[in-house]
C-alpha cells in the first residue's frame, strides 16, 4: 500500500488559491484595473449589487468577445471598498451555474 500525500486540506487549498489569483492579477494587472473600474460603475454607487458575470459581460463586450481576465477576475472584488452581499447563479455557459458571490460597493480606498 503506497502511501499518498493528504490531498484533503481546507487551509492548503484556500492558501493555494490565493497563491494563483494573485500571480493572475499580477500578470493581468491592467486589465484587473478595467475590471474593478467597470465593478465600480456598474454598483452605481453601491445601489446595485455587483457580481464577476456581470463585469465580464462588460469586458467580453469591450474587448471583442476575448476572456481578457481569466483568474484574474478571483482578484476583482478584493480589497475593502468591497462588502459582500450574498450569492448568485453563474449565467456563463462554461461556469455551469456555479455560485457566485455578490458584493456591494462601500467606497474606500482603491
Amino acid at each position: 500500500m503506497s502511501i499518498q500525500p493528504n490531498i484533503f486540506d481546507f487551509a492548503e487549498s484556500q492558501r493555494q488559491a490565493d497563491i494563483g489569483i494573485t500571480i493572475s492579477a499580477e500578470n493581468n494587472a491592467v486589465r484587473l484595473a478595467e475590471a474593478r473600474e467597470i465593478a465600480r460603475e456598474l454598483s452605481q454607487g453601491g445601489r446595485v449589487e455587483v457580481d464577476a458575470d456581470m463585469v465580464q459581460r462588460v469586458m467580453y463586450a469591450r474587448h471583442n468577445g476575448r476572456d481578457v481576465l481569466g483568474n484574474a477576475a478571483g482578484g476583482i472584488f478584493r480589497g475593502r471598498e468591497w462588502s459582500f452581499a450574498g450569492y448568485s447563479k453563474s449565467t456563463r455557459i462554461q461556469s455551469h451555474g456555479n455560485r457566485l458571490c455578490k458584493w456591494t460597493y462601500i467606497g474606500g480606498t482603491k
